[in-house]
Order: C-alpha cells, then sequence, then structure tokens
C-alpha cells in the first residue's frame, strides 16, 4: 500500500488535487455492481486458457487484468468480496424467457 501512496504523492503533487482523485477511487468502490463489472471486463476470476491465442492476445488480456487489480486496490476493495454479486448477473432461466415456457 505504501507503493500506491508515493503513486499518488509523485504524480497528484498538488495536495487538493491528489485528495480529489483519492475521494474518486473511493467513490468507485462504493459503486460495488460497477467493480464487479469492471472484474468480470478485467478478467480477474478467469482461467482463461486458450492454444489459439498470440503471445500478444495474452499480454492484453493480462494488462487488462493487472489495471482491474490496480483499480479494486486503489478502491480499498477486495475483488473476492464482490464474486457473490458476479454469480447473481444472470437472472433464473424463467425470468430470462419471461416465464413462459
Amino acid at each position: 500500500m505504501e507503493k500506491l501512496r508515493l503513486w499518488f504523492k509523485a504524480f497528484w503533487q498538488h495536495p487538493g488535487n491528489r485528495r480529489g482523485v483519492l475521494d474518486g477511487y473511493v467513490e468507485l468502490g462504493r459503486n460495488r455492481l460497477l467493480m464487479a463489472d469492471i472484474a468480470l471486463r478485467g478478467g480477474v476470476f478467469a482461467l482463461d486458457y486458450n492454444p489459439a491465442r498470440t503471445a500478444r492476445d495474452d499480454a492484453i488480456a493480462e494488462g487488462r487484468r493487472q489495471l482491474a487489480l490496480e483499480l479494486f486496490k486503489a478502491a480499498k476493495l477486495d475483488p473476492s468480496d464482490l464474486y457473490s454479486l458476479m454469480e447473481e448477473r444472470r437472472p433464473p432461466p424463467q425470468e430470462q424467457t419471461g416465464g413462459r415456457r
């Protein structure tokens, strides 16, 4: 966490701006559904082996994952705390078809 604090101090040297950025991350962390979506899009929980992918594809996927994890760290959230929201993202089968058979 010290690394993150030093990063903010180095890149956001004006205390007011730094506080604004940090407050933004706190606010982001409060939006749990959005953070769950970021985890999904970032492949945070994906075991994504695909032999047809190129090294470039793998690098892009890992970059997305690392950025998502960094957002979680800055927002002071553990991605596993949102896992249940990700499991609930699909409605039950009867709701998907409008309840008709």
